[in-house]
């Protein structure tokens, strides 16, 4: 082939592969209004008409750090942030909140002003905009999990081997302690409701899985468990009844870890999973913990489960080996990936707009055949709070229709 033709192929190959990752890509990240204040470790909740609530969280006020008592919401049609009237009973972060079926948002526990674990449960109602106290736990929980079971109640885990249901009744709600117990200590864990209807426990501070029947409100344990002890992971459901289990924390090391597994309940078998390639700049990062999942296609009947963002959070380093040597500090992340299930490979589609570790990220409903993630506040680079958001945009080769 002479020089000239090798030219023109070469530029012929180059022209098919820009075309090609562009039709690949489909994605793009794109700036958001920004909250009334900055914020990290707040909770995000969808609300029946689409729009989102934010409560609570670590502020500032007067440039000292403060838990916020205040709640405010985005509306998706407006770009427009708005705080609502009324305020928590308690000011709170590392909480945790999920929508209930009738429409009022759950919150539950988390950290008070003066650092202390909460045992306090609110609901906030949308059509008052007010928070109602409903009670207390049986003791305190930093980080709780929340699953919503099939009957509409909520399995309550975290911080302690009780684990509790909170349910509506004729009379109103109430916080009911399940009898029995978990086997293991679960605390920064992950949990995800299997298809099936059980909860998955997942880690935190133990090798240990475990399922919750909630039909006889029981443990059992799974004879599969992690390798090591690792928290704050990333878990989310898949499209054939998998779980996706992404990084996490070394808890006797610190370092944060760039594996990822997947746990097939029908066989209680763990598999690794591919690992995280994360890039940032020039540099090479080798794990991340506190990483958000969000099934982009959660709603869609043949799509769900089937691709997953994995985004932000940071990466420790973990304790030096050398006595005497001043730790690294931590990295706060912008990555982003797409995980695809059925191909067990990963997409990159980053980086985000902003770094955020201790954030917030959910599924919008979809616009132009395009799914969209919401993506708020967090911590940055410095560990600065931040009030900025973003929407990720990943339009598919399919239809919701």
């Amino acid at each position: 082939m002479s020089n000239l033709s090798l030219k023109y192929f070469s530029i012929i190959v180059l022209l098919f592969t820009q075309q090609l990752q562009s039709t690949q890509e489909g994605h793009y990240f794109q700036p958001a209004a920004k909250m009334h204040a900055a914020l990290a470790a707040h909770t995000a909740t969808v609300l029946q008409d689409g729009n989102v609530l934010v409560v609570g969280g670590l502020g500032k006020l007067f440039f000292l750090p403060v838990a916020v008592n205040q709640a405010q919401i985005y509306d998706v049609k407006t770009n427009q942030w708005r705080v609502v009237k009324g305020k928590l009973n308690r000011g709170r972060l590392n909480h945790a909140s999920i929508l209930l079926p009738d429409g009022k948002v759950l919150v539950v526990g988390g950290i008070a002003q003066d650092r202390s674990s909460l045992s306090s449960v609110e609901l906030f109602d949308p059509k008052t905009e007010t928070f109602e106290l409903i009670g207390n736990m049986v003791g305190k929980r930093n980080k709780p999990c929340l699953n919503l079971l099939a009957n509409g109640s909520v399995f309550i885990s975290g911080d302690m081997r009780d684990c509790e249901i909170f349910e509506k009744t004729d009379g109103g709600y109430q916080l009911r302690r399940i009898k029995s117990t978990t086997y293991s200590f679960h605390k920064d864990h992950a949990t995800v409701t299997l298809k099936d209807g059980a909860v998955l426990l997942i880690g935190g501070r133990t090798t240990r899985m475990e399922r919750f029947d909630p039909v006889t409100e029981t443990f059992s344990r799974c004879d599969a468990r992690c390798d090591s002890v690792i928290d704050d992971q990333a878990a989310v459901l898949l499209y054939d009844g998998r779980v996706f289990i992404a990084g996490g924390q070394m808890v006797y090391t610190m370092a944060s870890v760039n594996r990822t597994w997947l746990y097939d309940p029908t066989h209680d078998a763990l598999l690794p999973g591919p690992d995280l390639t994360i890039q940032q700049g020039d540099r090479a990062i080798p794990g991340a913990a506190d990483i958000v999942a969000v099934d982009l296609f959660e709603s869609h009947p043949q799509h769900q489960g089937k691709y997953i963002l994995l985004c932000g959070g940071e990466y420790d380093p973990g304790k030096s080996s050398q006595p005497n040597t001043k730790k690294e500090k931590d990295t706060n992340l912008k990555f982003a990936k797409v995980y695809d299930a059925v191909e067990n490979k990963f997409y990159d589609v980053g980086p985000m707009l902003k770094v955020r570790d201790e954030f917030q990220a959910v599924l919008l409903p979809p616009e132009k055949n395009q799914s969209r993630v919401f993506i708020m506040g967090g911590s940055g680079q410095t560990d600065n709070l931040q009030s900025t958001c973003e929407i990720f945009s990943w339009k598919p080769n399919f239809s919701f229709d």
